[in-house]
């Protein structure tokens, strides 16, 4: 009898990676869907993907950043989601736990976002890739985080796709800090998962 067909594209890749990406999400006190999410985004589920710009594997991690985070084999799997799900932990914490911050600073740099004032810089490549990952993780995420209605995921995804653009009246209603705290529960402190 022919073995079963493994699932096909980034949905069977995503199993493939799965007790992996939940192992080093915990290591670092991260969603394991938010890692899927940028994992998925950066490359696919390709741990032999390497960008024009040189970031490399599943994260895209850059040699010099894997470095900073103790990561030398970036090709390898686990050491590519060691140094990448270091690096988006070290940003949250850094950025006070803004998951867009965090994300921004995961593509273009945390020194980018710190010039712009603590903002999605103003480079169109950040902003679209801020808000396919946030995209991305309100799919993973059925739309809504565990305790919030699945009603509220249009608003959730909604806010997602307003990054960049100036905030309105009500200082930053509908932001994605705010989308943030919907997905962890009202918390905008301290890390994902609220640590």
């Amino acid at each position: 009898m022919p073995a079963p067909a493994s699932p096909a594209g980034a949905e069977g890749k995503s199993l493939r990676y799965g007790e992996l990406i939940d192992d080093v999400a915990q290591r670092h006190a991260l969603d394991p869907l938010l890692v899927h999410a940028v994992v998925e985004t950066e490359s696919a589920y390709r741990p032999e993907a390497v960008s024009d710009k040189g970031a490399i594997g599943l994260m895209q991690v850059m040699p010099a950043t894997g470095m900073r985070f103790g990561q030398r084999a970036l090709t390898e799997p686990r050491a590519n989601l060691e140094a990448g799900a270091a690096y988006l932990s070290w940003l949250l914490r850094r950025f006070d736990g803004r998951l867009e911050l965090a994300l921004a600073g995961y593509n273009a740099g945390e020194g980018a976002v710190a010039r712009y004032g603590n903002a999605v810089p103003p480079y169109e490549e950040t902003q679209t890739y801020v808000r396919k990952v946030m995209a991305r993780y309100a799919r993973l995420r059925g739309g809504a985080s565990p305790g919030i209605p699945a009603s509220a995921a249009p608003a959730a995804v909604a806010a997602a796709r307003r990054v960049g653009k100036p905030k309105d009246a009500m200082g930053g209603v509908g932001d994605m800090g705010q989308l943030w705290r919907i997905f962890t529960g009202g918390s905008n402190a301290g890390g994902a998962n609220g640590t």
